[in-house]
């Protein structure tokens, strides 16, 4: 049986496992989550801009988040769509593209000569 007594901050579950005892609405779990949803956010538009842009010129979109990661905005069940419908359409482009870009875990660095082919 679960102890309840645990659980003393009105259901703040991490604030009562770390002991945090100020107030839950400043706590720093708190504001990690309010953090990670402005990057979220962040990371819808600036996905959706370039995948935009490369849809409106009929290109792979490889720039900006996509630089980094293959899917930056999906769950798998999309990805795993994505990444069988994609190739078809792109061909050489897509394997170069999924061969140097990580398709969930996004590098944080991409090396000097990508960049330049991408800016033109």
């Amino acid at each position: 049986m679960l102890n309840t007594a645990l659980f003393t901050a009105g259901g703040h579950l991490w604030n009562d496992l770390a002991g945090w005892t100020g107030d839950p609405h400043l706590s720093p779990f708190r504001l990690a989550g309010h953090l990670a949803i402005a990057g979220g956010f962040w990371l819808i538009c600036a996905s959706w801009v370039r995948l935009y842009q490369a849809a409106a010129e009929h290109r792979l979109a490889a720039a900006g988040p996509y630089a980094r990661e293959r899917h930056p905005q999906y769950d798998a069940r999309l990805a795993h769509d994505e990444e069988r419908e994609v190739p078809k359409r792109f061909g050489e482009q897509r394997t170069v593209h999924a061969a140097r870009t990580p398709a969930f875990l996004p590098r944080l660095r991409v090396a000097p000569a990508e960049r330049v082919k991408r800016s033109r």
